[in-house]
């Protein structure tokens, strides 16, 4: 066979594995264009308020370093506007650059959504079906892929955490050993807010927009009805020396630092990255793969066949060296290919070896793909996609974690309002006793009684006593609020003063609770969680049913080979492509297991995990529905508890100021003097006593507002940035 012909042929095999390549990476592109042009993932959408901004979290593509903004509309813009209470937070663009820390930063208000999930491949073998007006997914075993986009990742350059071990002393250990190492935080698109989600959630949707009764029983309130002032708000805001350095604190700020600073932010921030790295080695499984070998054989064995080496030897000797490298790869499809070149030599005392002293070379190629169990792109992408769902389970997961641990630091915040207004109102309330009894202890000679000044000094004493545990009510809502941010400013609680500047939101919300239960399916992460993990199920079916198929591989071979004398493997590695013609090798390999009991029972157990996965997902989402009910409900009694309690402390101010008027023009001096100083003394502690309920009232319907949000799942809201388009 002619060299060129031969040469040919081998760059037209080369030629046909790089495209091959090609072809499997652009296949992948222009199925997942046109299955989102089929099937577009569209948001969860819902009418828009354009009166105050919402606060998001904002992604970064560090790939490309663009930061275009994905923007979503989201339900909740139709309840109600961030409040002043900063009850939504939001991070920046830069809270994904493993290089800085989170910072957070209103984003403008979104208008339009343009729905894209940046994350890895999401194949799910499912067919959207409707039964009985509930849809859900009917695993068909035919698997279909999704919108594929560049994943977006954070470099894990985080130092090595030094071990417990007394013994290690390294230097280099002792450098990484750094106690508030900071985990940047990856959050994943939420699965509820796309096609696959708004099928599964359909149900529920429909039961949520028909459920469009107001939350108020009656006519809802107006903020010009009630104005709730009180005298306290003021003074709150201002240092009440209980220690020698003030610190202003608002909302914003303490999130911030909790994002960055908190440890329980900090570990739930670890799942994500460490499920990352699990998507990133089954990827990995798919890689080129080099590799080498040799071996060196030195035979001495005796004869029992003249034939073996023609002469009269009584023992075969003989030496042979080999050394093979290469590269190989298995293919999304399936399939291994493989190529590899040899070297060696080869001499021994027979005369029937010609020429001696041989030098070989062969240049071979191989390639195995299944044509039925293990073939195709998505079986074999399965653990990729797998690992992948598993990873923006995770976000989802870290997200709640991270949206539970901030409602913790509001409802430490409004306690620290809340025991500070305490504190003055105990305070105002010692003082007035104390002037009473100055002004008794000034009228002794002339009108006062002694069992008016033993009367006016127990009260003054018993209201010392409430000003001892106002303060130790402060100092533990402060130790409490430092736990849970974990400021490296506000560690040092003895001589730093924490002032609260945010006041409590006391404007009533109109919305409805069909509002409130599509806002909740729309944002929450554990229904997002519990609809990847119906994803997870329906995978692994569709895998299980394929694994019934019988084992079937193609098996394709070519090679040249070369053979010289004087060991020269560089003369045998010319020849090779210049004498004789390629020799190549086709077959078939089956296999199937008689009964294939095995695969039978992987795809019945699949068939119940997918079971079972629906109706954790159906529970899920039903648990969802009550909780929002109650929180929403919980915000109308804490909002009509604070009207209450607000004409109740209006009431009780205007008779504690009725009897002060009385006591301070009262002439006579007899037993009735005594009776309205007892009655004044009663008015100013049940004024105190409805000051802090309204306080509390007040403390109330902020924390449930928050908690409404935790109930929707917009305490936390996610802006994905992408690569610009």
């Amino acid at each position: 066979m002619p060299r060129e012909l031969k040469l040919a042929t081998l760059l037209l095999l080369g030629f046909y594995c790089v495209s091959y390549a090609q072809w499997d990476h652009a296949t992948t592109v222009r199925a997942n264009r046109s299955l989102q042009q089929s099937h577009p993932r569209q948001p969860i959408n819902g009418p828009t308020n354009s009166d105050r901004p919402i606060y998001r979290i904002a992604r970064v593509d560090h790939e490309s370093g663009a930061s275009d903004e994905f923007k979503s509309s989201h339900p909740s813009n139709r309840l109600f506007p961030a409040p002043p209470l900063a009850s939504t937070f939001s991070l920046s663009a830069t809270e994904l650059d493993s290089s800085t820390i989170p910072h957070v930063l209103p984003v403008r208000r979104l208008t339009q959504p343009q729905a894209r999930e940046a994350a890895s491949i999401a194949v799910l073998a499912q067919s959207p079906t409707e039964t009985q007006s509930t849809r859900t997914w009917q695993p068909t075993g035919v698997f279909t892929r999704e919108d594929v986009l560049p994943p977006v990742f954070v470099q894990d350059d985080s130092p090595a955490v030094c071990t417990s071990d007394s013994q290690c002393e390294s230097s280099c250990c002792k450098a990484n050993c750094d106690t508030r190492i900071q985990v940047p935080l990856i959050f994943g698109c939420r699965a509820n807010q796309f096609s696959d989600g708004h099928c599964a959630l359909s149900e529920y949707l429909t039961r949520a927009s028909v459920c469009d009764s107001p939350i108020w029983d009656g006519e809802s309130p107006t903020e010009a009805t009630v104005t709730f002032d009180a005298w306290w708000d003021d003074p709150l805001r201002r240092p009440v020396d209980l220690a020698p350095q003030p610190r202003p604190l608002s909302i914003d700020q303490l999130v911030r630092s909790a994002l960055i600073n908190s440890p329980h932010v900090q570990v739930a921030a670890t799942t994500p990255h460490i499920k990352r790295t699990l998507m990133l080695e089954e990827q990995a499984a798919f890689d080129w793969r080099a590799f080498a070998e040799t071996q060196y054989d030195n035979l001495n064995d005796p004869i029992g066949n003249t034939l073996t080496t023609g002469n009269n030897d009584d023992r075969f000797v003989q030496s042979e060296w080999y050394g093979r490298g290469g590269i190989k790869r298995r293919n999304r499809a399936g399939g291994e290919f493989d190529i590899s070149q040899r070297f060696g030599t080869l001499d021994n005392n027979s005369r029937f070896l010609l020429p001696p002293n041989q030098g070989n070379t062969r240049l071979e190629l191989n390639y195995t793909q299944p044509l039925l169990n293990g073939a195709g792109r998505c079986v074999n992408e399965s653990l990729i996609l797998l690992a992948s769902i598993d990873f923006n389970a995770s976000t989802d997961e870290m997200l709640d974690r991270v949206q539970a641990h901030l409602l913790l630091v509001t409802e430490a915040y409004w306690e620290l309002h809340r025991s500070r207004a305490n504190y003055l109102q105990r305070r105002k309330l010692l003082e007035s006793a104390q002037d009473i009894l100055d002004n008794l202890q000034g009228r002794i000679e002339v009108d006062a009684l002694p069992r008016q000044v033993l009367r006016a000094k127990s009260a003054v004493a018993n209201r010392q006593s409430e000003i001892s545990r106002a303060k130790t009510s402060i100092r533990n809502a402060e130790s409490q609020l430092r736990l849970l941010v974990n400021d490296p400013g506000m560690l040092n609680s003895s001589c730093i003063e924490f002032i609260p500047t945010d006041v409590p939101f006391s404007n009533p919300i109109n919305t409805t609770y069909g509002d409130a239960i599509s806002t909740a399916l729309a944002h929450r992460p554990d229904i997002s969680k519990a609809i990847r993990d119906l994803r997870s199920t329906t995978v692994r079916l569709g895998v299980a049913k394929q694994d019934l198929l019988p084992q079937l591989d193609l098996l394709v071979s070519t090679y040249v080979a070369g053979l010289s004398g004087n060991n020269d493997v560089f003369a045998s590695y010319a020849d090779q492509f210049s004498d004789g013609r390629p020799g190549y090798t086709v077959g078939l390999q089956f296999e199937v297991p008689i009964g294939n009991r095995a695969a039978q029972a992987r795809r019945q157990r699949r068939q119940w995990e997918y079971t079972k996965a629906i109706g954790e997902f159906r529970t899920v989402a039903e648990t969802a529905m009550t909780e929002v009910e109650l929180a929403v409900r919980e915000v109308t009694t804490t909002y009509q508890e604070m009207a209450a309690r607000h004409e109740a402390m209006q009431a009780s101010a205007n008779e504690t100021s009725y009897l002060v008027d009385r006591w301070k023009t009262l002439p006579n001096i007899d037993d009735s003097a005594t009776l309205l100083l007892e009655d004044l003394l009663d008015s100013q502690e049940r004024l105190a006593d409805e000051e802090a309920s309204f306080v509390t009232a007040q403390v109330n319907y902020a924390v449930a507002l928050v908690k409404l949000r935790q109930a929707m799942g917009t305490i936390l809201l996610v802006e994905k940035r992408g690569p610009r388009q």
